[in-house]
């Protein structure tokens, strides 16, 4: 197992590093994301490193920001340069077969809100 975050902690497990400039070799019999495939700079080519890993699952729990009913100038401001639900779900198709979905509450100002986190299950291609 190896886990990465450009703020990881200490321990023989962690790698503080991006996905983007993460460099050991695959294959991985699973790879989980939470929070993060948003977050990217080139998710096509991010999504393709994954797959290029990977021998197994892609697990992710994201964030659908886009899908937010009270989208505000402010809240598109915050979230300007993030992917959105509408931008990801294209990508992953292009990369993973899916395996399951479902949305889910994610927390927004202290209320969880339904239908704005989602879990992908997917192999790659």
């Amino acid at each position: 197992m190896v886990a990465i975050d450009p703020k990881a902690p200490e321990g023989s497990i962690f790698r503080r590093t991006t996905i983007e400039v993460f460099d050991e070799a695959g294959p991985f019999d699973a790879i989980v994301a939470s929070r993060s495939l948003h977050h990217v700079d080139d998710l096509d080519g991010v999504l393709d490193k994954l797959a290029g890993l990977l021998r197994g699952l892609l697990i992710l729990n994201e964030f659908a920001w886009d899908r937010y009913e009270r989208i505000t100038p402010e809240w598109e401001d915050e979230h300007a340069g993030l992917h959105g639900y509408a931008e990801m779900r294209p990508a992953l198709d292009a990369w993973f077969d899916e395996r399951y979905f479902e949305w889910r509450s994610y927390p927004v100002e202290g209320e969880e809100v339904p239908g704005l986190g989602f879990r992908y299950v997917g192999v790659p291609r």
